[in-house]
């Protein structure tokens, strides 16, 4: 198969994440199954009610690396837990592996790719004495996207339509000036 470009490359990776909100189905009518808390079937009940659970996630690119943000909201007691990070992490990568997986549906071939940094930091931000907003972002090389090229070039076109840009600006009044006032 021939090699993607950059463009479908990220082309094919959005498309793969265009359909998982909340709720999203396949076209049998099969709920998406990406491995997000929102998605497991407990009868976890709270006041005669099943809380709803709150997560998701947003794909992020910045020349050759793609960034997953994972967000969740979540009870302290869960927080407290040992294996909080780890349940986190987990999430991360079953989004990773979902995105593969959908971009081998969509090219016929298979997307690397390689995490970044190794460090996993986890950001919480209490809500309330009873609730709190974890969010992580998790940093991948997109295998087959070269790194931005020498922008060398680039800066020099834009530095040239800045200064034409510039060169337009005139000292002297419009001829078509039709308003009244203080200059």
């Amino acid at each position: 198969m021939a090699k993607l470009t950059t463009d479908e490359i990220y082309k094919a990776i959005s498309k793969a994440v265009s359909n998982t909100h909340d709720g999203a189905t396949t076209p049998e009518g099969e709920p998406i199954k990406i491995g997000l808390s929102r998605e497991e079937d407990d009868d976890a009940f709270s006041h005669g009610f099943r809380e709803r659970l709150i997560d998701g996630f947003a794909v992020v690119f910045y020349g050759n690396i793609m960034g997953i943000k994972y967000h969740t909201q979540c009870n302290l007691d869960v927080l407290k837990k040992n294996n909080f990070e780890t349940d986190i992490k987990k999430k991360v990568n079953n989004i990773k592996k979902y995105i593969q997986k959908e971009y081998k549906k969509e090219t016929g071939q298979a997307v690397g790719l390689k995490e970044v940094k190794k460090e996993f930091v986890v950001n919480v931000e209490y809500i309330s004495r009873k609730r709190c907003w974890a969010t992580t972002k998790v940093e991948y090389t997109i295998g087959g996207v070269d790194s931005y090229p020498d922008d060398d070039q680039h800066k020099k076109d834009s530095d040239d339509a800045i200064k034409k840009f510039l060169a337009l600006h005139s000292k002297q009044n419009p001829k078509n000036r039709t308003y009244k006032g203080k200059q």
